[in-house]
């Protein structure tokens, strides 16, 4: 009787199969993934504002952090300003959609959100001005509806205590739209 011998193979071999099949798969997913991206960025940036809004609202609903809205401001501004009117209804209409979701409906936040309706209708027609020059054009837009809104509208108590801290953000999403805005326009239309 012959005793058969098994192959001996280093670990250092089974390694390096290991690693060349895992690099291949990865690359081959690399290349799809980045293809895809290109392709179909509209359908990537849309979804990544989306995900801003909701991460946006279940931080502030399920930790209590106050984020701005003027970040969900910031992604309809920009997807409506690049992209057009539709883009910006998807990405406000995905506030209101996460808004309902957690159950915390207010008459004033579905007037806020209008307020991000009109701002997806209008941002397209100033694509010929420089996008920092029409975000800031948008964010005091959005202030004077807001201050509509709450204080002569709703007769919010508390609208003027709240004064110092939207003057933060305002002049923060200033230096925001004039330092990152034409770096988000091209990131978008490349």
């Amino acid at each position: 009787m012959r005793k058969y011998k098994k192959k001996q193979t280093s670990i250092k071999n089974e390694l390096l199969k290991f690693s060349r099949a895992f690099r291949t798969k990865h690359l081959v997913l690399f290349t799809i993934l980045f293809i895809g991206i290109f392709i179909y960025k509209k359908i990537f940036i849309l979804l990544f504002f989306i995900f801003l809004n909701w991460f946006i609202l279940y931080m502030k609903r399920g930790y209590g952090i106050k984020s701005p809205f003027e970040v969900i401001t910031f992604a309809t501004f920009m997807s409506a300003y690049v992209y057009g009117p539709i883009e910006g209804l998807i990405v406000s209409g995905s506030s209101l959609v996460s808004i309902s979701i957690t159950g915390r409906i207010k008459f004033d936040k579905i007037l806020t959100n209008t307020i991000l309706f009109l701002i997806a209708f209008i941002a397209p027609y100033f694509r010929g001005i420089n996008v920092a020059l029409a975000g800031i054009g948008m964010l005091i837009f959005r202030y004077i509806l807001d201050f509509i809104l709450n204080f002569l509208i709703l007769k919010d108590s508390d609208y003027f205590r709240k004064i110092p801290t939207r003057a933060i953000n305002f002049f923060f999403w200033i230096f925001f739209y004039s330092s990152f805005g034409e770096i988000f326009v091209n990131l978008m239309k490349v």
